[in-house]
């Protein structure tokens, strides 16, 4: 039986004409509330909030008994007039189907782990097209570092196959950029970005991505800039190839 979460939400911007009270939505989903947010986002303004929410073996059949108990309390569709004494009735009801209550820390973890299952699926799109460089463009890039190869930077040896590496990793990507992403842990347990992909095609778990994006930045090959990841909203480094492109 597949499980799911049932949720409880509000927004401030939705109130009942005849009360002015704040109504309450009954709802499921499969994903994270997070994942609901921005459906319903979509469609309405203001800000979501979740009272709480619960996860569940039969969520759908949850939500039908839920549902029916307060349907004297229905506004329209999903959403219910309900005081405090009714909210706490729904979080009993959740708990005698054996419900678990759904933290912050606990949806981070799941949002995490639907983050790694769609990681896991650009990375295989992005080593199953990765494009070899050609040889002329080889050349040219090789010839700006002259006779500096190898050296080393903040440790980490800089040579000619890193340097092939990353820029055919950034040529194959989308828009010619990754975030960075670098950790100092085992490839496996790196979010996916450009040091993820290094450590793949090297077969180690060195974290040298944003010190390979500096030294490509040097030649005025790739830039370095900051922007906002859509997938945690949090601002991050990413590295885009600007010159020898195919």
């Amino acid at each position: 039986m597949e499980s799911g979460t049932l949720y409880v939400m509000s927004n401030e911007w939705i109130r009942d004409p005849k009360t002015n009270n704040m109504p309450y939505k009954i709802g499921i989903t499969k994903n994270t509330v997070d994942d609901r947010y921005y459906g319903l986002g979509l469609k309405m303004p203001g800000k979501f909030e979740t009272l709480f929410a619960y996860e569940l073996e039969n969520y759908e059949n949850a939500e039908k008994i839920i549902h029916k108990i307060f349907d004297k309390k229905r506004i329209n569709g999903e959403w219910f007039e309900l005081n405090k004494q009714e909210l706490d009735l729904i979080k009993a009801n959740c708990e005698e189907m054996n419900g678990i209550l759904i933290t912050e820390e606990i949806n981070d973890i799941i949002n995490e782990e639907i983050n790694l299952n769609n990681d896991n699926i650009l990375m295989e799109d992005l080593l199953n097209n990765i494009k070899c460089i050609p040889d002329n463009i080889k050349k040219e890039i090789l010839n700006e570092f002259k006779d500096e190869l190898p050296y080393i930077e903040r440790r980490i040896e800089i040579n000619e196959t890193l340097i092939i590496i990353t820029i055919e990793i950034l040529n194959s990507s989308k828009d010619r950029e990754l975030p960075q992403n670098c950790r100092q842990v085992k490839k496996e347990n790196k979010p996916f970005g450009l040091d993820k992909m290094i450590n793949i095609r090297l077969n180690d778990d060195l974290r040298r991505a944003n010190i390979i994006s500096d030294e490509l930045q040097k030649k005025n090959i790739v830039e370095v800039f900051r922007k906002i990841d859509p997938k945690n909203n949090r601002e991050k480094n990413y590295t885009r190839l600007i010159n020898y492109t195919w």
